[in-house]
């Protein structure tokens, strides 16, 4: 018995590729929660899905969510719509970041932030939220924020923000 990754050169090596079928399983691994994201060894929870259920999900679930915002002047209070998978922003004053458009109960968003201000404009984060990595750099750098919203029936809704500094 070798190991799964020996087991799957094996097969690369025979050719034994196939063309899933819809009643065919295949694993899928999910964070245990939205705070496991964070952390530099999450706990995972596997389970198993249909290739249909995949296709289902890809063809209606992700269809429907808006891509991005650009907003290229941005000053004073910044809401966050988190409906949408990214926003790219830049800083021309002082700015305070807020959100709308929450998560239902048991749902968990992860929204992608690209900001960089024209030269010392200060970003706030609100107090509630969890901060991760870095601290924004205002220096006209473009600085990558990972925003993950939970909202659960034991804490309400969680911020976790993850803040990558430019090289």
């Amino acid at each position: 018995m070798g190991t799964i990754l020996q087991d799957m050169m094996g097969m690369l090596s025979r050719k034994k590729v196939v063309t899933p079928k819809a009643d065919d399983y295949i694993t899928l691994a999910r964070y245990a929660s939205a705070q496991e994201r964070m952390k530099p060894h999450p706990k995972v929870e596997t389970e198993l899905v249909t290739m249909g259920a995949i296709k289902t999900f890809t063809n209606t679930g992700l269809a429907t969510k808006p891509i991005s915002v650009e907003d290229t002047s941005v000053s004073g209070t910044y809401a966050i719509d988190l409906s949408k998978d990214n926003h790219e922003l830049t800083l021309t004053g002082a700015t305070t970041l807020t959100y709308s458009n929450a998560p239902t109960l048991g749902k968990t968003v992860v929204v992608t932030l690209y900001i960089k201000s024209t030269s010392t404009e200060t970003l706030t984060i609100p107090a509630g939220w969890t901060q991760y990595g870095g601290t924004y750099t205002a220096d006209g750098s473009r600085n990558q924020l990972a925003l993950s919203v939970s909202n659960n029936s034991a804490s309400g809704l969680v911020f976790d923000l993850s803040i990558s500094n430019p090289n």
